[in-house]
Order: C-alpha cells, then sequence, then structure tokens
C-alpha cells in the first residue's frame, strides 16, 4: 500500500524582517546617548572652572625708567610713577636733609650803624669759609654769625661781588661741618628742593622750607629801586617755596642733600612763593675766586651780566620838529659813544625803535649786553648821521 503523505502548502507572500527602521532606531538610541554623555561633560567641566577659577594673569608692573621717551599715558589708562625709597636709596627726606645740614647753616647779622641785616649762610669748608649774599652785608661796620648750637662769632668779610650778589666770610673756630656741593646743571623743572635759613630775625634761625623748582634757566633782570635803572640780569634757578627776608644767602639743597643753589632774591608785588637762588655751579667758581683774593671787576660771569650802557646823558628834547634824546654829557671819555657822538645831538632811533624819552633809550640798550654794537642816529646841525657805537659797561 502506498502510504498517502499530506504536505499543507502555504501559498501566502512570506514575511520580511524591515532592516532599515533597526538602523534608524539604532543610531537614533547613540545620538541621544552621545547628547546626553556630551551635556553632562559640559556640566561637569563648568562646575569645576567655575569653583577653581584662578586669579587672572597681571602683567608685569611697568618701569617708566626704561623708556625715557614715555609720555605717562598708555592704551588710555595713566599711569602714575611713583618712587620707592628704600633704606639703600640715595634719596633723603626732608628730616634726613635737616639732620645731615643743619649745622652747617648759619645766621649772618651785619651791624650797619644803629641798626642791623639779617642774612643766612653755610659753610663750604670746615676751615670757616662761609657763603652768603652780597646784598646783606652792605654798608655793613661789622658782622657776627650765630652757629646752630647759639654761639655767637665774629667773621671776616674775605670778598664781595655786588655783580653776582655772592659774598665769603670766615670765621675762626673749631667744630665746623661743611656742606656738599650738587650739580646745577642736572637740574629738572619740578623737582623738590629744602632750604635751611633765617627769616626775619634770629629767633627763628634754622627754619626748614620745602618747595619745588619752577624754572631751571630764568633770566631775571634787576633794576635800582631808587632809579628805576636797570642794573643787571642774572641767570637764576627759580623757585616755588615761601622764602622770607632774612633767608637771603641760604642753601637750597636738592633731594640727596646737596648744594644747588643760593637764594638772592625773592618776587615782589606782594607775590609770595616766587624766589630765585644763584645756581651752585657758578656761585661755586666765584666763591673760589673771592677765597683766592681774585679781582672780580663786574665782568659778565657765569650768574650774571651787567646792564649795558650807552654811555650818554641826556633829556627829551624837541627842537626843529625833531623829537628826541638831547645829548647833555657823557658817562666816561673813553667809551665808544664819547668818540662818535657829541653834546648837543639828538638821538631820534636806536636800531629800528625810535627815540622819545630817556627811558627808551636805556629800555632799548638793556635788550643788548656789554660789547655789542647798536646802530645811533642822530640829528646834528641839520642833518641825519648814524653810527656803530660799541656798549659799555
Amino acid at each position: 500500500d502506498k502510504e498517502e503523505i499530506f504536505c499543507e502548502f502555504d501559498n501566502s507572500e512570506p514575511q520580511k524582517k524591515n532592516v532599515s527602521d533597526a538602523r534608524g532606531v539604532f543610531y537614533k538610541t547613540v545620538i541621544t546617548l552621545s547628547m546626553l554623555i556630551s551635556i553632562l561633560i559640559f556640566a561637569v567641566v563648568g562646575v569645576g572652572a567655575y569653583f577653581d577659577e584662578e586669579e587672572p594673569i597681571e602683567d608685569e608692573p611697568y618701569d617708566p625708567y626704561e623708556d625715557e621717551s614715555d609720555t605717562g599715558i598708555r592704551d588710555g589708562d595713566r599711569v602714575i610713577y611713583i618712587r620707592d625709597l628704600d633704606e639703600n636709596s640715595d634719596i633723603m627726606t626732608t628730616a634726613e636733609i635737616y639732620s645731615k645740614n643743619g649745622a652747617s647753616v648759619v645766621t649772618v647779622v651785619a651791624d650797619i650803624g644803629s641798626s642791623k641785616s639779617i642774612g643766612t649762610g653755610f659753610v663750604i669748608s670746615t676751615d670757616g669759609y662761609i657763603a652768603t649774599a652780597c646784598h646783606t652785608l652792605d654798608g655793613a661796620d661789622s658782622v657776627k654769625v650765630i652757629l646752630q648750637n647759639g654761639k655767637i662769632v665774629e667773621s671776616q668779610i674775605v670778598g664781595k661781588d655786588a655783580l653776582s650778589d655772592l659774598a665769603l666770610l670766615r670765621v675762626y673756630t673749631d667744630g665746623l661741618s661743611a656742606v656738599e656741593f650738587g650739580d646745577s646743571d642736572e637740574l629738572l623743572v619740578g623737582e623738590r628742593i629744602v632750604a635751611i635759613g633765617t627769616p626775619h630775625s634770629e629767633e627763628f634761625s634754622g627754619s626748614v622750607f620745602s618747595g619745588s623748582i619752577s624754572s631751571c634757566n630764568r633770566i631775571v633782570s634787576i633794576y635800582d629801586d631808587s632809579t628805576g635803572k636797570l642794573e643787571k640780569k642774572m641767570n637764576f634757578v627759580q623757585l616755588s617755596a615761601t622764602l622770607g627776608k632774612g633767608c637771603s644767602g641760604c642753601p637750597i639743597f636738592d633731594s640727596y642733600g646737596k648744594v644747588i643753589g643760593v637764594l638772592s632774591a625773592r618776587l615782589g608785588d606782594g607775590t609770595n612763593g616766587v624766589c630765585f637762588a644763584i645756581p651752585i655751579n657758578g656761585a661755586s667758581e666765584i666763591l673760589d675766586m673771592l677765597k683766592k683774593a681774585e679781582t672780580l671787576d663786574g665782568s659778565q660771569n657765569a650768574v650774571a651780566m651787567p646792564a649795558p650802557k650807552l654811555g650818554v646823558f641826556g633829556i627829551s628834547a624837541n627842537e626843529s620838529g625833531v623829537k628826541g634824546v638831547k645829548i647833555s654829557s657823557f658817562s666816561d671819555e673813553s667809551c665808544d659813544a664819547s668818540k662818535k657822538l657829541k653834546s648837543g645831538d639828538i638821538i631820534v632811533s636806536i636800531g629800528e625803535r625810535k627815540i622819545s624819552s630817556y627811558y627808551d633809550v636805556t629800555d632799548e640798550i638793556g635788550k643788548h649786553l656789554v660789547g655789542d654794537s647798536v646802530l645811533v642816529t642822530v640829528y646834528r646841525s641839520g642833518q641825519y648821521l648814524s653810527f656803530d657805537v660799541e656798549l659799555t659797561k
């Protein structure tokens, strides 16, 4: 017998697995996990940076002295220069300057008849030489010096030079300490200065003043108080410091405690705090000449220059419509003017300046130096004549 085998066949379409959908799910899962991990890492790093943040690193401190051309302004910010003083610095405080030099500064008392003149001086050598201002000693019969310890010592006038307003005294006593000279050619406008002097009277001796340098080379015209005529021109260090009468001749110290000037004058007309000192570089030359008893003839030097003079005397005149100054005489028969001009000449111009008064003559001549030649035009006997005249002192 044949065995009958029954087989059932499924005639429907076979089922196919969707591979594309599976891959999509996988990729989405990976991307999602990656994003979660990234977010987690970012959060951890950010929190750590927040708690572990370090101070910002600053630039190295700026040294203004490394570049002398620096203006003090960088990237719109203000740079403030501060000098750091340590125990090894040569820069001295005001108290240190006084401690070092106070004993070297003296009060100068000049007896003039029944009155007296008060000034200040300073010891320049331990053998008793003292520098001071010449005008303090005008008309003095005798001069005394009061030391810091109150001791009064008679002094000898070694020499005076009115042109430079410097004088040299000498005392004979032991235990003197001398100042040290600085370099006035190295001064800068705005530098600090310290002065020690005797304002007004002896009871205020040893007073300390502070200030600054206003100008290093100030040419100042000095006029005679009684006549108003120009006497001389001086090369000063201008100071901003309230130094009163009696401080004339006092030493001016720099920040290193060295003398850089000698007080000579103050600005008048009620102006306070504007003073003038003779620069020590020029003053030391003159003091040395006075010490050696060398003759100072009033010629121009490193400190001052005498006022130039035409060498004539005259009055304002207006003759036949000609205005000017009529010459009456000459100051010195050896001067150049006396050889070229004549009494009775009317000076009508000097250089390009018209002359109508004696003030015009002195003012125009004051713009020149001794030895300069100026063109002088005069009216003489109905004609105008011009001469080159050398100025005298």
